[in-house]
């Protein structure tokens, strides 16, 4: 028996076979499709991702309480499923009803309270607000009479009934699909991999097997910035700010914080909408704000680079490359928390499957064993890597194309050439050495057995004074 799938790949490869696969072309169109579709649905997945990661980290648990006890899986799958939901539930009851009574309390005392911090922020006077002067009375009547015209158009209800009937049909459906999950897990997992191709299936049960761990490791990262969002705001509305219902906005806060951007956008406003109803000045508000901001940039900037980057635990040998043209890799790694000495540009050259040119440039903090070992791998694929030893804007072959496109430019802004003769010049004429030779190798082979020295000798004069006659267009 074969210990490692790859090998049993190899050599059943070598068994003639006739081809029935799929052309590159139709495969490409239908990743293509189903991207497409994945995206149009992306909303509809949501109960689907969170109840299959809610399992997938909760079966571990189930079959190490199987091994022991030898009880059915069915019972270790009900009693978390029980637990989780009677947890649920109890934050729903006890909690909700008051989160309800402050928004609507919120929402119906707004005027009032915009006056009232209006009336702290300008005192009795008036301001220039809307293009009329206006005192601390008519700026909450004017905000209060737009938030009601907003509502009260007909697409902007029918907005918020469906999606609060959606987020309700959604929780529900991802309790049932995390029962499910949990349940029979292990089994889809089974039909999944049969859908691989049998030759294919030995190397892919290897891939998830190296990856399988780190997808572990990653979402007890995510827990942990969940748990830390909801201590981190306890602390800020509750201890802080002495916000009502802190616990709750803590622990949602918390959860909110899996769901990307509208998450942590949606925990804001509630908590905002809370602490905006309790404000008896513009520095309570202005002290949330900054609340919000340092609770933000702690989990963006501090905690979720080094939890998560060291859940990954990346193999010492694996390089992390960016194909930017724009940044430098040193400011990129001003704000990499983790290995900064694996960074490195790989920078392609479009379109990418066809030109093999890749630029390889390191930062500051970029280990010189980093580099040697992106350039030797984008070789072993078929590339022609280059190392750019400096860092410099736009790297080699963008600031040299920035060069010609200059030129151009100011050609035909001086009235030299029209578009299509400078198109022709370059097509036709020296772009065809370009395609096999460069720009040193082109002048070498001018100078005939002199080389390039030759070629400087005699047109070295006139071709300084052409870099001195060249333009710069503004753009």
């Amino acid at each position: 028996m074969t210990s490692d799938p790859r090998q049993a790949r190899t050599r059943s490869s070598d068994v003639s076979e006739p081809d029935q696969g799929v052309s590159k072309g139709t495969a490409l169109l239908a990743l293509v499709l189903i991207a497409v579709f994945l995206y149009a649905v992306r909303w509809a997945l949501l109960p689907f991702v969170v109840s299959a990661v809610g399992a997938y980290l909760c079966t571990p648990l189930i079959e190490r309480f199987g091994k022991r006890t030898r009880l059915p899986r069915i019972v270790f799958v009900s009693a978390i499923f029980i637990a989780l939901l009677a947890a649920a539930t109890t934050m729903v009851i006890i909690a909700v009803p008051p989160l309800v009574r402050e928004a609507t309390s919120t929402v119906g005392d707004l005027g009032a309270t915009i006056e009232r911090l209006a009336r702290g922020a300008i005192g009795d006077g008036s301001i220039e607000f809307l293009g009329k002067p206006m005192n601390a009375s008519e700026i909450a009547q004017a905000a209060a009479s737009g938030l009601r015209d907003w509502l009260d158009q007909t697409g902007v209800l029918l907005t918020l009934a469906s999606w609060s009937f959606a987020g309700l049909f959604g929780s529900f459906l991802a309790w049932v699909l995390f029962f499910f999950f949990l349940k029979d897990g292990p089994r889809l997992a089974r039909g999944v991999l049969w859908l691989v191709p049998p030759r294919n299936r030995p190397v892919t049960a290897f891939v998830w097997s190296r990856l399988d761990p780190v997808l572990k490791r990653y979402f007890i990262g995510v827990i942990i910035v969940v748990l830390y969002a909801m201590a981190a705001a306890y602390l800020g509305l509750g201890l802080l700010l002495g916000i009502r219902h802190a616990v709750f906005l803590a622990v949602l806060t918390g959860l909110l914080e899996m769901i990307p951007v509208i998450g942590p956008a949606s925990a804001a406003v509630l908590a905002g909408l809370v602490a905006l109803r309790q404000a008896d000045s513009v520095a309570s508000i202005v002290a949330y704000a900054i609340y919000a901001t340092a609770l933000r940039l702690s989990i963006d900037q501090l905690l979720g680079p080094v939890v998560l980057g060291h859940a990954a635990r990346l193999h010492p040998s694996v390089i992390i490359a960016s194909s930017s043209s724009g940044l430098t890799m040193s400011e990129i790694q001003a704000a990499c928390e983790m290995h900064p000495e694996r960074c490195v540009i790989g920078h392609p050259f479009n379109p990418p499957h066809l030109i093999p040119l890749v630029e390889v440039v390191g930062g500051e903090r970029t280990a010189p064993a980093a580099i040697e070992r992106a350039l030797a791998f984008y070789a072993a694929i078929g590339k022609r890597p280059i190392h750019v030893k400096r860092e410099v804007k736009g790297h080699i072959a963008n600031r040299l194309q920035a060069a010609l496109w200059r030129e151009a430019f100011h050609l035909v802004d001086q009235g030299v050439a029209s578009v299509a003769d400078i198109d022709t010049a370059i097509s036709h004429g020296p772009g065809l050495r370009w395609a096999v030779m460069g720009p040193f190798m082109n002048l070498h082979l001018s100078g005939g057995a002199g080389g390039i020295a030759h070629v400087l000798d005699h047109l070295g004069g006139p071709i300084e004074d052409w870099w001195h006659d060249l333009g710069a267009p503004s753009m």
